[in-house]
């Protein structure tokens, strides 16, 4: 289904002058320029949204990764995304640790805990580590 916004705070592209206009196609930005210009070639079932003059921002992603980086990070660090507790990280990093036999003495990195989500009010120390 193709829509096309109109009227909004014009976006700078670069381009010798900013548009008004942005017809968009199952999700995906197809075109942009003058209003007049992109309706007249639109078929009459095309959604006209009014955007009443309002801020628009097409989505913006970042399609790159460190690819390297985010293996080791699955495979040599500990997931502790999920985790509500001290508790919590304390057992997963032991589970992590036995799974990956990784030897006394080694340093273990884990990534993804939020302690703001922790009953418990401090940080891990080196003792609960």
């Amino acid at each position: 289904m193709q829509t096309l916004f109109f009227n909004f705070n014009p976006i700078i592209t670069g381009q010798e002058k900013p548009f008004d206009a942005m017809l968009v196609n199952d999700g995906v930005i197809v075109d942009v320029g003058e209003k007049a210009i992109i309706a007249a070639g639109v078929p009459a079932d095309t959604e006209m949204i009014d955007l009443g003059g309002r801020v628009i921002i097409p989505g913006l992603t970042d399609c790159h990764i460190h690819l390297i980086n985010y293996a080791a990070s699955r495979e040599l660090t500990v997931n502790l995304k999920d985790t509500h507790s001290l508790q919590a990280l304390i057992i997963k990093t032991r589970q992590f640790i036995e799974q990956k036999n990784i030897s006394p003495g080694s340093w273990v990195e884990g990534w993804g805990w939020n302690h703001d989500l922790f009953p418990e009010v401090r940080m891990p120390d080196r003792q609960d580590l």
